[in-house]
């Protein structure tokens, strides 16, 4: 009777552990669904619903208007400032690349242009050549 009692005991604070854990995992899916909705429907301030209704996890209003916020669409006027200014950063960054493509480009064609000098060549000699000439001249005399 003893070992009935026990296995009863036990069986009872798995369950309990388990619908707590259960409890837990519903409560954090359904906070996190509004910034879900709001990323789903491509909504510019998603990230901003999704942390209100983290957020609702310790004041449930919050909750309920980052869940309303994720159904309302903002104003077209809110759409096209948002519209130039990602249009403005990302032309900034592409003229930031294509500069520096073409620092590469020249890099490049200087280095092949003196891989491609024959050794003996005197054309194209710069400054350094001649200092060691000179130095060599110097040295000797």
């Amino acid at each position: 009777m003893i070992d009935n009692y026990e296995m009863i005991k036990t069986i009872s604070l798995l369950l309990i552990l388990f619908s707590v854990i259960i409890i837990a995992l519903a409560v954090i899916f359904v906070h996190t669904m509004p910034g879900k909705i709001a990323r789903s429907r491509n909504h510019p301030q998603a990230e901003a619903i999704e942390i209100t209704s983290l957020l609702g996890l310790l004041v449930f209003p919050l909750w309920m208007a980052a869940l309303i916020w994720a159904y309302i669409k903002p104003t077209q006027g809110y759409l096209e400032n948002a519209n130039k200014e990602n249009l403005v950063s990302v032309d900034s960054e592409s003229q930031h690349s294509l500069q520096e493509q073409e620092l590469s480009n020249e890099q490049l064609t200087q280095a092949h242009s003196t891989l491609n000098k024959p050794l003996g060549s005197s054309e194209g000699t710069d400054s350094s050549n001649e200092s060691i000439v000179e130095f060599n001249s110097n040295s000797k005399g």
